[in-house]
């Protein structure tokens, strides 16, 4: 509990085991139902990892990758997962609270071998979910990451500043997509370490969720699969007083629920 309090973070080694298995082999059914369905070459037999067979669907049909990549949110072993007894027990310690907000919003991310377009700088995760500003991520991977294959960076430390400003960018009237946040203070990092956070399978990254965080490029031959959880309390001050926003994922936006912490509201311009 020092631990957290005082750095906003902590890894939890060999806190999962069969639990992570049942996802891997979900993931790689998944694959294999994309691969039959497009046609494209067959996954191997035998595979050696869950997800081989992954980058020669995503080289052959794109769009059959990207499906694989949605659906993989919705895995029942995803959703059990976030429910896991010691996942609530540690997230009712850190947070205090009987009182468990689950997030409906539970990613799979698959990050590509040397892609930068969905990497995220330093932000915080509280201003897209807004569970509670006392609410707990678990960072989980679904193999060793490290400096190499793009593990977590943290800096320990900043989650005792609350909410950083933001700037939001906002799409035109009528344009579709999310409303995309920045921090307003692109140095807002500089004054903390900066911690890769390397992990084997079975670990676990608690981290506040006001902590700031970014991605790393994946460098190695193979992707990165990671899984986010999300915590939140019900008891709260602030979320009851704000009768519980339920975040981007849901397009409750952080600008309307929390006006006093965005500097600057800028509309994009029309495409095309």
């Amino acid at each position: 509990m020092v631990l957290y309090q005082t750095w906003g973070c902590f890894v939890a080694t060999g806190f999962l085991g069969e639990e992570l298995a049942l996802i891997r082999r979900e993931a790689g059914r998944l694959i294999e139902l994309a691969t039959k369905q497009s046609g494209c070459s067959e996954r191997p037999a035998a595979p050696h990892r869950f997800d081989d067979g992954f980058a020669a669907l995503e080289k052959q049909n794109p769009a059959a990758a990207a499906a694989v990549f949605g659906a993989a949110r919705r895995l029942t072993s995803v959703h059990q997962l976030s429910v896991h007894p010691r996942l609530l027990a540690l997230s009712q310690q850190l947070m205090k609270t009987d009182m468990v907000m689950s997030s409906p919003y539970k990613p799979v991310r698959i990050d590509y071998q040397s892609r930068q377009e969905r990497l995220l700088p330093w932000h915080q995760d509280y201003p897209y979910a807004q569970d509670s500003m006392d609410a707990v991520v678990y960072w989980i991977p679904l193999q060793d990451v490290d400096n190499h294959n793009g593990c977590v960076v943290v800096a320990p430390g900043s989650h005792r500043s609350g909410i950083y400003p933001v700037t939001v960018l906002k799409p035109a009237e009528g344009m579709p997509g999310p409303r995309q946040l920045r921090l307003a203070d692109a140095q807002a990092a500089d004054p903390f370490p900066h911690i890769p956070v390397p992990m084997a399978q079975g670990d676990v990254l608690a981290f506040s969720a006001l902590l700031l965080h970014r991605s790393q490029t994946n460098s190695s031959d193979r992707v990165r699969w990671t899984v986010q959880i999300r915590h939140g309390n019900f008891e709260h001050p602030s979320s009851v007083e704000k009768h519980w926003p339920r975040g981007h994922y849901e397009s409750h936006w952080f600008d309307e629920t929390h006006p006093e912490h965005v500097a600057e509201l800028v509309t994009l311009p029309r495409s095309g």
